[in-house]
């Protein structure tokens, strides 16, 4: 079964790190074991806030996000999905 993490990956093309308490949750049996049911990335010309706002935050109540670029850092919430995703290339 894929991680959290995978599903999300495979679906919005960008890498995250989950975290609870400004911890990494990776593993944590307590997380949703589904992304809910999208099946397409989230609109390139969304910041990676309103990505949170509508997909991460209501599916993963209690634990935060962070959106990685193509070299594994955090990105600012004001940056566009379309930009994150570029990093990848």
């Amino acid at each position: 079964m894929d991680s959290i993490e995978s599903r999300i990956e495979q679906i919005e093309g960008f890498r995250v790190r989950i975290l609870r308490n400004g911890a990494d949750a990776y593993g944590n049996l307590e997380l949703p074991v589904h992304y809910r049911s999208y099946e397409r990335k989230a609109n390139d010309s969304a910041t990676v806030h309103e990505w949170k706002q509508a997909r991460f935050r209501p599916t993963f109540v209690g634990f935060d996000v962070e959106v990685l670029d193509g070299y594994g850092r955090p990105v600012h919430g004001s940056t566009s999905l379309r930009t994150v995703r570029q990093s990848y290339n």
